[in-house]
């Protein structure tokens, strides 16, 4: 077998001696387990997923409305803190409370669609801190004004583990901007009732 130009297999007589290999690459004092390292990111690759997956449910959870699929993701209470949008202060409220305002409020629209992206993730022992970008675009044929309100901002999670899962304790909401119909809530609630 070649690999680079070089046979892989050891020369007859040597015993293992990996000639293709660079140097740098033998002096380094990997554990000498098979894979060990392969594994070692993989498991991190792992629960880094289950990390942003938690993350996940909560959004497609309410742009499906399984409300029991946003609840699963929240830790029982959850420091919720959408202050750079709606003002007021910041709120310890159990995850049962934060769901049922959203069923509430959510289903006055046609449809929702939140699109996240650019998560990165910081552990510290049993607790995350995951940042993300989100859009929120929320649509309601209204005829006048638009039929759209976008809200556009990052997100910052704190993620504890609990019962074998990661589950969302504190959800921030930096807002960047609004655009659209901005009176689009209101029109979807005068609607609604």
């Amino acid at each position: 077998m070649w690999l680079n130009g070089r046979s892989s297999t050891a020369p007859s007589g040597t015993k293992n001696s990996m000639p293709w290999m660079p140097s740098w690459r033998k002096s380094t004092n990997l554990p000498k387990t098979k894979n060990s390292v392969y594994f070692s990111a993989k498991r991190q690759y792992m629960e880094t997923r289950l990390m942003i997956e938690a993350v996940l449910d909560i959004f497609i959870g309410a742009d499906e409305r399984d409300w029991d699929r946003c609840l699963r993701a929240f830790a029982p209470t959850v420091h919720l803190d959408y202050t750079s949008m709606a003002g007021g202060q910041p709120a310890d409220l159990p995850a049962a409370a934060i769901v049922d305002a959203w069923k509430g409020f959510l289903p006055r629209f046609k449809a929702t669609h939140h699109q996240l992206g650019n998560f990165t993730v910081s552990v510290k022992g049993e607790e995350a801190i995951v940042f993300f970008y989100g859009t929120a675009t929320h649509y309601f044929p209204a005829g006048t004004g638009g039929n759209v309100w976008t809200v556009v901002g990052t997100y910052d999670a704190k993620l504890i583990q609990q019962d074998g899962r990661w589950k969302v304790s504190m959800l921030r909401l930096n807002l960047k901007y609004q655009d659209g119909n901005l009176a689009l809530p209101e029109l979807a609630g005068a609607a609604a009732s």
